[in-house]
């Protein structure tokens, strides 16, 4: 049942309640851009204490706070369907709102993906849902992206990660706080965990020494797929050190470097890395500009490398100031391989 952004409100989200507790057969509902704000959201939560049908909820951008987070938290320590509870933009939700529901987490067994982007709930919220990590068994999927996380929750997810055997999903990315010493943390933990498959950095105010260390986690983890570090600080010492990783891992299949420094230099390691790499089918250079390289010649390098990799099925060049050569080395690639832009 689709009601996003239909202006229902509070009463509306009642009225939805005590339907919802009575159904048996719903499965997703949609109530995002709806105002109901914490007193409707308590109703919502009090149906789904009864309901046994609901797998999918959609509560973003409903004027949430700490009290309605807490009303859902409450929803998900006896709920036994829901599986995906998004709640993206909710600012009000808070430290309070992030620490509660996480508090749930330690005993709900059901839930699948939980997003709480852009709710703020920042290094206390990160913290403790870094500890739900530790004892929760079914969460697969976590967002936390623009939540105001610095250093601290990024240690903190970090140290669950490198225990959790259930996440396969993170992304943190637009928390500008993070930065090297948060990255190196988590670049740490990859080299333990072995589940998770997706991890989003992008926009953490990541440079070479956290790429650098990151790297040379991505030589011996063999479960991470996809890795996002788009519009970072990285240059082209980070690039190459993630040229390097891909000559060695076997694993990786998408990795996201738009809108970062690497420049030629380390757009010609890169190409280098892709001669050798058996994995990579997608790589996003969208955007990249030259930290202080005014060479010109990693076009042919690109070409040249795409020419012998069989794999690369998407490469995006558009908006780089490598110069002509690069570009003209990708499209020349595109053109012979069929690669995608």
């Amino acid at each position: 049942l689709d009601l996003e952004n239909n202006g229902i409100g509070i009463e509306g989200a009642k009225a939805v309640a005590t339907a919802l507790a009575r159904s048996s057969t719903l499965t997703e509902l949609g109530l995002g851009q709806n105002d109901i704000g914490d007193e409707g959201t308590r109703a919502i939560a009090a149906a789904l204490e009864k309901n046994s049908s609901l797998a999918k909820l959609f509560l973003y951008m409903s004027g949430i706070g700490a009290e309605g987070a807490m009303a859902l938290a409450a929803m998900l320590a006896l709920n036994k369907s829901l599986t995906n509870l998004n709640l993206n933009w909710n600012e009000g939700i808070g430290t309070g709102g992030g620490q509660a529901l996480a508090k749930a987490l330690e005993e709900n067994s059901t839930l699948t993906e939980l997003i709480v982007s852009s709710s703020n709930v920042g290094d206390g919220g990160a913290m403790a849902l870094a500890a739900a990590l530790t004892k929760n068994k079914t969460l697969a999927k976590l967002n936390l992206a623009n939540s105001d996380i610095g250093v601290v929750g990024a240690n903190a997810l970090a140290a669950a990660i490198a225990k959790n055997s259930a996440l396969t999903q993170l992304v943190i990315r637009d928390n500008v706080r993070i930065s090297d010493e948060g990255a190196m943390a988590l670049a740490l933990a990859l080299e333990k965990n072995s589940n998770l498959t997706t991890l989003d950095l992008g926009y953490i105010c990541l440079g070479d020494v956290g790429t650098k260390e990151l790297a040379a986690a991505l030589e011996t983890n063999q479960t991470l797929t996809k890795l996002d570090l788009s519009y970072n600080d990285i240059c082209k010492e980070g690039a190459r050190a993630l040229a390097a990783a891909l000559e060695k891992n076997r694993a990786l299949v998408e990795l996201n470097l738009n809108y970062v420094y690497i420049g030629v230099e380390g757009a010609r390691a890169l190409a280098a890395a892709l001669e050798k790499n058996s994995t990579l089918t997608k790589i996003g250079f969208c955007g990249n500009r030259d930290d202080d390289d005014d060479d010109d010649g990693g076009g042919s390098v690109i070409a040249a490398a795409l020419m012998k990799n069989k794999l690369l099925a998407k490469l995006n060049l558009s908006r780089t100031d490598e110069g002509d050569e690069v570009k003209q080395g990708g499209e020349r690639a595109r053109k012979m391989r069929k690669v995608h832009p």
